[in-house]
């Protein structure tokens, strides 16, 4: 609800500046989240206090020469979106940018469809409900087909001219404050085809997203800590929940890497979790994550087994993470905010844990394939840890190796990149193996783009 409010003081400040015919719409909901706000501190006991907006200059100062922070606001009109770089004191005409055939009602067919198809959410949300197992697996397929004419649409519609405008200024590095439903679009698949090949927007820039442009400032306070040490948790053996093979092989692999020895299934409990995150440099979970939809949003949780969970009240209103540098939640859906609910409600577990003093958190905007992503979490730590790249940077690059390696060399790096049990070891060669071998079989978005990074 901060970042709700955040984002809706900066929507009243900027349009005050380019668009006064919303802004009374604006303030009417700012009211009214300043109410639900007061509800929500008493309900969950959130010591928080609600900031006024940072004075513009304040925010860029800190801001790098190549980078900038890009803020969408889309209207029933259209979408102005905001580019601001360090170079800018105020906001002027080369900072904004007019979108006019993006609108409201355009992400309302991104989302729940039109005459000619059923939406990528509505497709989504086909998916996940359904309780048969074979037509789990045909909505799967639909929904996961869907992604590459989504990431083109976005392309063409939205990320076309905000690419145009902003190579004009130099910029190499964005970071995106995106509110309302395009949270929960694939931005980084976006892709577009030019000589026979398809490039996506990710490989142009280096992109990492902020809660708010409030957030920056204090997100910029985070980038050092004192804490050296980690805490890696991988949890699958779930007996309520379908078994994860891999989510226990990839702690391992994440626990090499950085020397520690990984918690694992029934070690992993609630108390241990929360008594032992606080002095950490980095978390690491690797297991179910379950979104609320159509709930209270900070019910959304963390599984454990015993029926045991970490829900996102208790990282909003119990945790401090301060000096911790990095939350990854290797995790289906904890990327995702509450649509069904509210279309403007921003709460999810990146905001929680940035609320709660990370500086950055990785998580997933849809479920994600077990083995796949032990794969990357491998190589995103390897050239993270390993090599010291940074965050946003490591996370690409491992986004890329893996959607360009064939079946034939993603089964040489599980025998000798991967330190997991022999015999798991075997099962994984086997399986990558059956088939094309050179095909590149982790192309498709689905395998690589639910994972972002909210933070700098």
């Amino acid at each position: 609800m901060n970042t709700r409010i955040h984002n809706l003081e900066e929507e009243n400040y900027f349009m005050s500046l380019s668009l006064d015919g919303t802004r009374q719409t604006l303030v009417t909901s700012l009211k009214k989240s300043y109410s639900e706000l007061n509800k929500l501190r008493e309900k969950y006991d959130l010591k928080t206090k609600r900031n006024n907006i940072t004075a513009l200059h304040s925010v860029l100062g800190d801001i790098s020469e190549e980078s900038a922070i890009i803020i969408p606001i889309t209207t029933s009109k259209g979408t102005v979106v905001f580019v601001l770089s360090s170079e800018c004191e105020t906001v002027s005409g080369e900072n904004v940018l007019f979108i006019d055939h993006f609108d409201n009602a355009k992400i309302d067919s991104y989302l729940g469809g039109d005459a000619h198809d059923n939406g990528w959410l509505k497709k989504y949300l086909s998916y996940r409900s359904n309780n048969s197992l074979l037509g789990r697996g045909i909505a799967f397929e639909k929904w996961k087909k869907s992604i590459y004419p989504i990431s083109e649409r976005l392309w063409f519609d939205l990320l076309k001219p905000i690419s145009e405008h902003i190579k004009e200024l130099g910029i190499t590095k964005v970071l995106f404050v995106l509110s309302g439903e395009l949270q929960v679009l694939p931005v980084t698949s976006a892709r577009y085809l030019k000589k026979e090949k398809y490039h996506y927007f990710a490989d142009e820039f280096q992109i990492s997203f902020l809660p708010s442009l409030l957030s920056f400032s204090a997100l910029r306070g985070r980038k050092s800590s004192q804490k050296s040490s980690s805490l890696i948790i991988g949890v699958g053996d779930y007996k309520y929940q379908p078994k994860l093979n891999y989510a226990t092989h990839e702690a391992q692999v994440v626990g090499k890497i950085f020397n520690t020895v990984p918690i694992l299934d029934t070690k992993a409990s609630r108390q241990f979790i929360t008594k032992n995150i606080s002095d950490k440099a980095y978390f690491h979970f690797a297991g179910h994550g379950l979104f609320a939809w159509g709930n209270e949003p900070l019910s959304s949780a963390l599984i454990l087994l015993n029926k045991e969970k970490i829900t996102l009240a208790e990282v909003l209103g119990k945790m401090d993470l301060s000096g911790t540098m990095l939350v990854t939640l290797s995790a289906c859906e904890t990327g995702l905010i509450d649509l069904t609910r509210s279309p403007d409600e921003f709460i999810g577990f990146q905001t929680g844990f940035i609320h709660a003093g990370c500086a950055n958190v990785l998580s997933s905007l849809w479920t994600v394939d077990d083995f796949s992503t032990a794969i990357l979490m491998n190589k995103f730590y390897q050239l993270h840890i390993a090599e010291k790249l940074p965050i946003p940077i490591s996370l690409h690059k491992a986004q890329c190796w893996i959607r360009k390696k064939t079946r034939r060399e993603i089964g040489e790096y599980v025998i000798n990149e991967m330190p997991i049990p022999h015999l798991a070891k075997v099962i994984a060669y086997a399986d990558i193996m059956n088939g094309d071998l050179d095909q590149k079989v982790y192309e498709h978005p689905y395998y690589w783009a639910a994972f972002t990074i909210t933070g700098i």
